[in-house]
């Protein structure tokens, strides 16, 4: 069975692996160019170049999915199915049509909930706990296509959403094989899905992990597990973005006497004042610092907190 692939991140290329050793022939991977990386903005590749190269298998990194694109990609052979997990980009219905058989996307919810990028971390915000992916026949839409096959999976209710992401993955690249082959054969066939239940993912930026003391503990929990790795949650103290690599929700019986202060500090543990409570800060870190644990920053900079 041949396939063409376009996806970015490292659970994109989990799927591709497994899409090669099933012995299906991948005849073309489709993914974003390289991107400036870390503090010194270094052009670095996206997971899945990194994976279809170490395969040895053909890497197409097109800035722009235009018409001298397209004629380059109907070159080849055409495909059996054009798979899509993540690539980041809308394609084109000239791509749509390629494949012989179906244009096939992994979408990481139970569609028609959370259409768009961010499915997991909407769901982690909503404190949705019903988790899964889809795979789904492509069409012009955002995730509008008929469904193949769907699967609820069961996460940890602390799991952040790279975890939940790894986890999807790890169940999608296990399924998808006989899925596609089954798909071939006829033996399933995608069902529309009911649009009136449908929900639009929400627009993540930078400024989407900022918390305040307005907002409850079990939402700045939900961010925390959305966000974690980017763009991460953080508040800003005089100037100082702090941001915060590990929390708790804090018990009752602990809250520190902090008077009206909206951060407070209890047997080398930092809080920090919410709508409904405290949480506690586990890990987090300065501007041009390294990721410390609460007690060493108050070690180091007891005076920092107590002046809040």
């Amino acid at each position: 069975m041949k396939v063409i692939f376009a996806g970015s991140p490292p659970s994109s290329a989990h799927v591709l692996k497994s899409l090669v050793d099933s012995g299906m022939e991948v005849s073309a991977v489709i993914t974003q160019p390289d991107k400036p990386f870390g503090r010194k903005q270094i052009l670095s590749p996206s997971a899945v170049s990194l994976e279809a190269s170490n395969i040895g298998l053909k890497i197409y990194k097109p800035l722009f999915l235009d018409q001298d694109f397209i004629n380059e990609i109907k070159k080849l052979e055409r495909p059996d199915f054009l798979i899509v997990s993540a690539y980041g980009k809308i394609l084109p219905n000239d791509l749509l049509q390629l494949p012989k058989i179906s244009p096939i996307n992994i979408h990481f919810s139970l569609l028609p909930k959370y259409r768009g990028a961010s499915p997991i971390q909407t769901c982690l915000l909503n404190g949705d706990q019903n988790f899964g992916y889809s795979i789904m026949k492509m069409d012009q839409g955002l995730d509008t296509g008929p469904v193949y096959f769907s699967k609820n999976i069961k996460c940890d209710n602390d799991a952040t959403k790279n975890q939940i992401e790894n986890l999807i993955a790890d169940e999608a690249s296990k399924e998808l094989p006989k899925i596609l082959e089954d798909i071939k054969e006829g033996i399933i066939s995608a069902v529309e899905q009911d649009h009136s239940k449908h929900s639009l993912c929400n627009k993540i930026t930078k400024a989407s992990g900022e918390i305040n003391h307005s907002i409850s503990s079990e939402t700045i929990k939900n961010m925390f597990r959305a966000y974690f790795g980017w763009p991460g949650i953080f508040f800003n103290y005089k100037e100082t973005l702090i941001k915060i690599h590990g929390l708790e929700i804090a018990d009752s019986k602990e809250i520190p006497n902090s008077g009206n202060k909206k951060i407070g500090t209890n047997d080398k543990k930092l809080y920090y004042k919410t709508s409904t409570g405290w949480i506690v800060i586990t890990y987090l870190q300065l501007p041009g610092k390294k990721v410390v644990s609460s007690s060493d920053m108050l070690n180091s900079n007891q005076k920092l907190f107590e002046e809040l």
